[in-house]
């Protein structure tokens, strides 16, 4: 995974499958190389850049914000 935006519609599709009541495990299983490339300290700037991304398309800020459970 090369791009901050392709990590970002990685991450967007795990969270929105783990509110689906995907679990955890199988998760882990299904995305470990993704996993392997996104440090815990990462998620929160990848955020930030999608919250970035979504101001500059006339969005309001935290609309689709993952902490906001929107997206």
């Amino acid at each position: 995974m090369s791009t901050n935006l392709e990590k970002i519609e990685a991450l967007k599709r795990i969270i929105k499958l783990l509110h689906e009541g995907k679990s955890v495990q199988e998760l882990k299983e299904q995305y470990s190389d993704l996993l392997r490339q996104v440090s815990p300290i990462e998620i929160p700037f990848l955020e930030q850049h999608w919250n970035v991304c979504l101001l500059s398309i006339g969005g309001r800020s935290g609309q689709g914000s993952w902490s906001s459970g929107k997206y």
